[in-house]
């Protein structure tokens, strides 16, 4: 009795992560589809956690969506460090 109880909510658990996970790409697909047809009128920096260490790196990004556009050049990190 106890290992179909066990078995059932694996079951469920498995099911749900797939769920979740198809969930999850096809907001990401969206997010795509939108930043893609956004001009991005709009730029500003933004300081991105590139991984748990707590290293970071500074980036352009469109302030409408989000969207990475690149690295700022040194003049533009300049300025922004000054504002």
């Amino acid at each position: 009795m106890i290992n179909e109880i066990d078995k059932k909510s694996h079951e469920y658990i498995t099911m749900r992560i797939a769920e979740l996970i198809n969930s999850i790409k096809e907001s990401e697909k969206e997010i795509l589809e939108i930043q893609h047809a956004c001009s991005h009128p709009k730029e500003s920096m933004k300081i991105k956690d590139m991984n748990k260490s707590g290293i970071s790196d500074i980036r352009k990004t469109c302030g409408i969506c989000k969207y990475v556009l690149g690295y700022p050049s040194n003049e533009e990190m300049n300025s922004w460090m000054n504002s």
